[in-house]
């Protein structure tokens, strides 16, 4: 299943990560408390973002929590 880019840049706005926007790549970083967590990008081309399972690695979480933060209704 691919995921379109406004969905993944929707998942940031919702976890409250940093983005910066590049040449080629969105490079979003998670934060927690002034830690550094996590970073993940997401390719400024044409057409859908990675497949879901690839953006989920990068999140480092499971399927089930993956989904529940996708339909998360928050913006």
């Amino acid at each position: 299943m691919q995921l379109k880019p406004e969905q993944v840049r929707s998942i940031y706005k919702k976890l409250g990560m940093d983005v910066k926007e590049g040449k080629h790549h969105t490079m979003a970083t998670l934060y927690y408390k002034g830690k550094f967590v996590f970073r993940t990008r997401l390719s400024r081309g044409s057409g859908d973002a990675k497949a879901k399972d690839e953006i989920r690695q990068q999140f480092k979480i499971n399927e089930e929590l993956f989904g529940k933060l996708r339909d998360c209704p928050l913006s």
